[in-house]
C-alpha cells in the first residue's frame, strides 16, 4: 500500500512539473511587422516583404547568414551568382510567401522558440524575429540607402521634367545645361523669366561660384522695360548682362525655355553641378518660382567614337624588318625589373614578383636545347667600391635563387660597380649619337669635379658630394645612374634548323609561348597578314592582335631591344592596337623624339654604325591618335603640325590619316562653339560629314549622343538599330535612346514559364531601357570589362528623374534579362523597316559605302521563309 501511494505522489509530482511547459508550449496567434527606414531621406515606411516562419532561431540564424553572404554592398558591387543565390532562397525557403503592404504578416499557430525571417524584395534590409511566450505582436525597423521611387501617372502620360544634365568635354569646362517647362497658364506676354545658376562641388557638396543670371521676357514686358528703364536697358537693368533675346516668353503657350551656362572649373579633376532657381515675374512681382537641385551626371559626346580610321600601321616591309633566321646560337636579353630594400639584398615587398619569377621559369621551360644563363647585377657609383661591390654580389645571389634552371643546365652570376668615369664615358657616348650638347657638358663637368677629389675609395663622400652639387645633375646625372642600377639575364639556346614560313606558322600556332627568333617572327606576322587579307577573317585579326602583345611584351623585356630589325614594326602595331581599347602614349615614346625632324636616324651602335629611323610618320600620327583620345588636344595638335611640314612627302594612308584626325579635332573644338566664324562653320560642317561617313557606329553615336545639337533625334534609333548586335555599344545606345521613351513602352508579357521564374511582376511598371543597359554590361562582362556600366552611372542622357521612377536594382538583373529577350524579337523586325524609313528621308545607303550593311539585312530577309513569315504574322 505504502509503495502504491508513493508511486502515485511521484507521478503526482512529475504532472506538476512538466505542466508549466506544456501550458508554455500551446499554439497562439501573433502578427509581425517590418518597418522601412530610409536613411537616404530619412523617412519611415512599409512595403511587401518576403517572410517565412522557421521551427527554431537556430534555423533563422542560418538563413540569415545565407543573405549576408549572398548581399552586394551597392549597385557597382552586382554579382550574378550571390543574386541568384538569393533568388533561390526566396523560391525554396520562403516560397515566395510575402508579408501584406503594411509590412504585416500574421501566422494562426506559433509556439515560444520559433522565428519568423523577413527580407526585402530589394534584397537590401533582413530581419529576425523571435517568438517568446505569451507575445502576440512584433515590430521592428530596418535602415536602407534607396533613391526614393515617383509615382508614376495614371495612364502613364509623359510628366513634364525640367531635364538638366552637363556636358563634358574634357575641356575644363562644365556646361550646365537648364531648362523650364512653363504651362500655359503662366506664360504671359508681360512676364520675365530669371534663371539664378550657381556652381557646386559635386564631392564636397560646397558652393563654389555663383554664375551670371539668365533672363527671357515676353515682348510686351522687354518693350515697357525699355521705357521704365528711360530707354537704355543696357545700362540701367542690373538683369541686362543676362538678356537672350532667342527666346521670346509668349502668353497661353505651353513652353519650354532652355539654355546652357558655361562655368570654368577651377580644378579640372573634380566634377561640379549646376542647381538653379528660375522665378516668373510681372512688373510688380514675381508670381512663381521653383529650385532645380542639378546633376552630376554628366553626357560625354564622343566617347564611343571610332578613331580607328585616323590611324597609319606601318607596313610590313622585308627589306627594313626582316632578319634571315639562321642556324647558331639565339641569345634573349633582357632587364628584370626588381628592386631591393636599400643597403640590403632583399627584395622589397610586391605582389608581382613572384608572377614575374613564375613567367620566366615558364620561359625557360619552353626554350628548347637551352645552353646555359647568366644573371648579372650593376650598381651606380655613389657610395663606394668598398660597400656597392658585396652588395652588388649578394643581390645576384637573391635573384639567382628565384630563377629555376632546367636540369644539368648552369646559370652563371656577376656583379658591376659603375665609376663616376665609366659614368662620364657613357654620356659623351650618347652625346654622340643624339648630337647632345647638354651630355657632353654634363661628362666634363663630372670630370672636372673628379679631378679636385682624391680618388681614394675611402673618400667617396667627397666625390658624390662634388658630383650631386653640379647643376645638371638633377636632370641629366641622376637619369643615367638609375639606368646604371639594373638587373640583366640572358640566355642562350641553340638554334639547329632554319624554319621556313609555313613552319613558322605552325610552331607558333602549336605554342604561342615559345621563343622564336626575330625572322620567325617576321614570317608568322606576314603568313597571318596574308590570310586576313585573303579572308577577311575577324579569328586572323585577333590572332594578329596576339601576335603583336606576344612579341611586343618579350621586346620590352630586353635590353637594347631597339637593335632587333622588326622591334619598330611590332611597337607602332601594338599602339595602334592599344589606341582602340586604352591609348598608352608611353607605347611609341622610345621611336618618338619631338625636338627632331620626321624620319630621323639615330645612331644605336657607334662601332657598328646599327642606325633607327625615328620619327616615322606612322609613329607621329598614332601618337597623335593617342593623345587626342586621352584629351590632350594641344598635343595632339603639335603632334599634326610636326607632320603638316612635310606632308607632300608620306604616303597616301599618312595623309588621309592626318586630314581624318584633324576632322576629329575640329569637330571636338567647335562643338562646343555657338559663336563660330564662317570659316569655323565651314570646318566643323566639313568635320560633321567626315565622320557621319566614317562608319554606321559613328553616324548612330553622334545621332544619339547628340540629338538636338544635330537635329538627329528622329534618325538616331534607325543608324542604332543597323550597328553590329555583337558590339556592346549598340545596346548601351539603345538603351540611352529607350530612357527618352519610357511612356511609350510596348506592353510585353511573361508566359507561365516565366512568372514561375519571377514571380508576380509587373512588366509595365519596369523601364524597358534597362533591359537594352543590362545586356550591354552582361555582353562586356564576358569580356572581363565593367566600363559600360561604370558609364551608366554617370551617364548624363539618363536623367535623375527616370532613375528615380525606374531604379537599376540589382534583384531585378534576370527580369531585365527578359525584358531584353522580348524586345530584341521586336527589334529585329525593325532592321529591315529602319532602312526603308532612311531611304525614304532621302538618304543612299549604297553611295555613303554602306553597301555591305544592306546585302547583310537583305540575307538576314531572305533567310526568313515564306512560310516562316506568315507563321509570324498569324
Amino acid at each position: 500500500m505504502k509503495c502504491t501511494k508513493l508511486l502515485i505522489g511521484l507521478f503526482a509530482g512529475l504532472l506538476f512539473a512538466i505542466m508549466p511547459n506544456t501550458v508554455s508550449a500551446q499554439e497562439f496567434e501573433a502578427t509581425f511587422q517590418l518597418r522601412i527606414h530610409n536613411k537616404y531621406d530619412n523617412t519611415d515606411t512599409t512595403e511587401v516583404a518576403y517572410c517565412t516562419l522557421v521551427s527554431s532561431v537556430a534555423k533563422g540564424r542560418d538563413i540569415i547568414r545565407t543573405i549576408q553572404k549572398n548581399q552586394s554592398s551597392g549597385l557597382n558591387d552586382y554579382d550574378d551568382k550571390k543574386v541568384k543565390a538569393l533568388e533561390r532562397l526566396i523560391k525554396e525557403t520562403f516560397k515566395r510567401k510575402k508579408s501584406r503592404k503594411t509590412g504585416e504578416v500574421t501566422y494562426p499557430a506559433v509556439i515560444p522558440g520559433m522565428a519568423v525571417v523577413y527580407i526585402t524584395t530589394d534584397f537590401d534590409a533582413y530581419k529576425m524575429f523571435e517568438v517568446v511566450n505569451g507575445k502576440t505582436y512584433y515590430s521592428d525597423t530596418v535602415n536602407v540607402m534607396r533613391i526614393p521611387a515617383t509615382e508614376k501617372t495614371k495612364k502613364r502620360k509623359r510628366k513634364k521634367y525640367d531635364e538638366v544634365s552637363v556636358i563634358d568635354f574634357n575641356d575644363g569646362f562644365e556646361r550646365f545645361k537648364v531648362k523650364a517647362y512653363i504651362p500655359k497658364r503662366l506664360a504671359k506676354d508681360d512676364s520675365r523669366l530669371i534663371f539664378q545658376i550657381y556652381a557646386v562641388d559635386c564631392v564636397s557638396d560646397d558652393t563654389v561660384a555663383y554664375l551670371s543670371p539668365k533672363v527671357f521676357e515676353g515682348e510686351d514686358y522687354h518693350k515697357l522695360q525699355i521705357k521704365r528703364k528711360g530707354y537704355d536697358y543696357a545700362k540701367n537693368d542690373p538683369l541686362a548682362i543676362g538678356y537672350d533675346s532667342t527666346q521670346v516668353l509668349k502668353a497661353g503657350e505651353e513652353q519650354t525655355i532652355e539654355t546652357v551656362v558655361i562655368y570654368k572649373k577651377p580644378d579640372k579633376k573634380r566634377k561640379y553641378r549646376g542647381p538653379y532657381t528660375y522665378s516668373l515675374e510681372d512688373y510688380h512681382h514675381s508670381y512663381y518660382k521653383k529650385d532645380n537641385p542639378g546633376t552630376c551626371l554628366r553626357i560625354q559626346p564622343l566617347k564611343f567614337l571610332d578613331f580607328s580610321v585616323a590611324e597609319a600601321p606601318l607596313a610590313l616591309d622585308r627589306s627594313e624588318f626582316y632578319e634571315e633566321p639562321e642556324m647558331g646560337v639565339d641569345s634573349v636579353k633582357q632587364n628584370l625589373d626588381f628592386k631591393f630594400k636599400v643597403g640590403k639584398a632583399e627584395l622589397e615587398e610586391d605582389s608581382t614578383y613572384a608572377g614575374k619569377f613564375y613567367d620566366l621559369n615558364e620561359e625557360l621551360r619552353q626554350v628548347e636545347d637551352l645552353l646555359g644563363a647568366e644573371l648579372f647585377v650593376s650598381n651606380s657609383p655613389e657610395g663606394g667600391m668598398a660597400i656597392n661591390g658585396p652588395l652588388a654580389q649578394k643581390r645576384a645571389a637573391t635573384a639567382a635563387s628565384m630563377i629555376h634552371m632546367p636540369r644539368g643546365r648552369k646559370m652563371n652570376t656577376g656583379s658591376h660597380v659603375f665609376t663616376w668615369e665609366e659614368t662620364a664615358n657613357e654620356l659623351e657616348l650618347q652625346a654622340k649619337k643624339e648630337e647632345n650638347t647638354a651630355k657632353q657638358e654634363a661628362a666634363t663637368a663630372i670630370r672636372d669635379a673628379l679631378s679636385k677629389c682624391s680618388s681614394k675609395d675611402k673618400d667617396y663622400r667627397e666625390r658624390d658630394k662634388a658630383i650631386q652639387a653640379l647643376p645638371m645633375y638633377e636632370e641629366i646625372i641622376l637619369p643615367e645612374m638609375v639606368n646604371e642600377r639594373k638587373m640583366t639575364f640572358t640566355y642562350r639556346s641553340l638554334r639547329e634548323h632554319v624554319k621556313t614560313p609555313d613552319e613558322a606558322l605552325t610552331a607558333y600556332m602549336q605554342n604561342k609561348k615559345k621563343p622564336l627568333s626575330w625572322g620567325d617572327y617576321y614570317n608568322v606576322f606576314d603568313k597571318l597578314i596574308e590570310r586576313f587579307e585573303i579572308n577577311k577573317d575577324k579569328k586572323d585579326s585577333l590572332e594578329i592582335e596576339e601576335l603583336t602583345r606576344n612579341i611586343y611584351n618579350r621586346l620590352v623585356k630586353m635590353e637594347d631591344n631597339l637593335m632587333i630589325k622588326i622591334a619598330p614594326y611590332v611597337i607602332n602595331q601594338m599602339a595602334v592596337v592599344q589606341n582602340r581599347i586604352d591609348p598608352d602614349t608611353t607605347i611609341l615614346k622610345a621611336v618618338i623624339n619631338d625636338t627632331m625632324s620626321v624620319n630621323y636616324d639615330m645612331l644605336l651602335d657607334f662601332n657598328t654604325q646599327t642606325k633607327i629611323r625615328l620619327n616615322r610618320p606612322e609613329f607621329i600620327l598614332n601618337q597623335a591618335v593617342a593623345f587626342f583620345k586621352l584629351q590632350e588636344i594641344k598635343r595632339a595638335k603639335q603632334m599634326l603640325q610636326m607632320l603638316k611640314q612635310d606632308i607632300n612627302t608620306y604616303n597616301d594612308e599618312v595623309k588621309e590619316g592626318v586630314q581624318r584626325l584633324e576632322h576629329f579635332v575640329n569637330f571636338k573644338e567647335q562643338l562646343p562653339n555657338k559663336n563660330r566664324t564662317d570659316e569655323q562653320e565651314r570646318d566643323f560642317k566639313a568635320a560633321q560629314e567626315f565622320i557621319e561617313n566614317s562608319g554606321i557606329d559613328n553616324r548612330a553615336i553622334l545621332y544619339t549622343e547628340l540629338p538636338e545639337e544635330l537635329g538627329k533625334e528622329d534618325e538616331a534609333e534607325y543608324w542604332v538599330d543597323l550597328m553590329d548586335d555583337g558590339k556592346p555599344t549598340k545596346w548601351y545606345l539603345k538603351g540611352i535612346l529607350w530612357s527618352k521613351k519610357t511612356d511609350r513602352q510596348a506592353d510585353l508579357e511573361l508566359d507561365d514559364a516565366d512568372m514561375d521564374t519571377f514571380g508576380e511582376v509587373d512588366l509595365k511598371r519596369m523601364g524597358h531601357y534597362l533591359g537594352y543597359f543590362q545586356h550591354a554590361f552582361d555582353m562586356e562582362a564576358q569580356r572581363g570589362k565593367n566600363d559600360l556600366m561604370r558609364y551608366y552611372f554617370n551617364e548624363g542622357h539618363v536623367i535623375d528623374e527616370i532613375r528615380k521612377t525606374y531604379p537599376y536594382k540589382n534583384a531585378f538583373v534576370p527580369v531585365y534579362r527578359k525584358i531584353f529577350d522580348l524586345r530584341k524579337e521586336i527589334d529585329d523586325e525593325e532592321v529591315a523597316d529602319a532602312i526603308d524609313k532612311l531611304e525614304a528621308k532621302g538618304y543612299n545607303l549604297e553611295e555613303l559605302g554602306f553597301a555591305a550593311l544592306l546585302k547583310k539585312v537583305q540575307n538576314q530577309a531572305e533567310a526568313t521563309t515564306p512560310t516562316e513569315k506568315n507563321t509570324e504574322a498569324e
